[in-house]
């Protein structure tokens, strides 16, 4: 928004909590439980009043096709696989880039996705296989009606969070105005030693998403 991006769809389904204040600036203890997406806007748009911001308070898969058509760089900072992985199949499917990251206590990591150029989401997934298994898993379904193991909550880091949001941005703005060396394909980063890890991921010719000899 301050770089001067003319017009940014911002989509969130979430409501503001107490614990996001530790790391999203753009909130205030006043607007807990108000809708991420519209409170951004109207901060957002205090900063920079030159630009346009169009909220959008609802699930990514609610949007309407035609405002991913709109756009020149899909920008994704989500928290679960599924909607990941929808997200990456509707970018290729529209040939948009997509930039993604994401974080978990001081790991981080950010991917550039540009269809059939870069691997996608899911050419290389990164998923633990019982994730991608969960859903269709005999073992899955016998295991449901257990109880959930109890495990203590990550905090977020508020540094952490900077640091990815901001090479988030980098990219983007290195995407639309086309300078630099752009990131090939997938970087993680250690917040506990600073070091940042470069993967170059190979293309999946078969991935079900991207594949360009995928066999039905």
């Amino acid at each position: 928004a301050l770089s001067g991006v003319g017009k940014i769809f911002l989509v969130d389904m979430d409501t503001i909590e107490i614990s996001n204040l530790n790391r999203q600036f753009l909130f205030r203890k006043k607007d807990v439980r108000k809708y991420k997406a519209n409170v951004a806007t109207k901060r957002l748009q205090e900063l920079n009043p030159d630009i346009e911001i169009v909220p959008f308070p609802m699930k990514l898969e609610d949007i309407g096709r035609k405002f991913y058509k709109k756009t020149d760089v899909i920008v994704a900072g989500l928290d679960t696989f599924p909607t990941r992985r929808w997200l990456n199949s509707m970018a290729v499917d529209l040939k948009k880039p997509l930039i993604s990251g994401g974080m978990f206590g001081f790991m981080g990591h950010v991917q550039r996705i540009i269809p059939y150029t870069t691997p996608c989401f899911e050419c290389q997934p990164l998923i633990p296989q019982e994730k991608l298994s969960q859903a269709c898993s005999p073992v899955g379904e016998k295991r449901k009606h257990l109880p959930k193991k109890e495990e203590a909550p990550m905090p977020a880091v508020a540094t952490l969070s900077m640091i990815i949001g901001g090479l988030l941005s980098q990219e983007v703005l290195k995407e639309i105005l086309d300078i630099g060396t752009p990131l090939n394909n997938y970087l993680f980063y250690d917040g506990l030693s600073n070091n940042t890890t470069i993967l170059e991921l190979e293309r999946n010719y078969n991935c079900p998403v991207c594949g360009e000899f995928y066999d039905l």
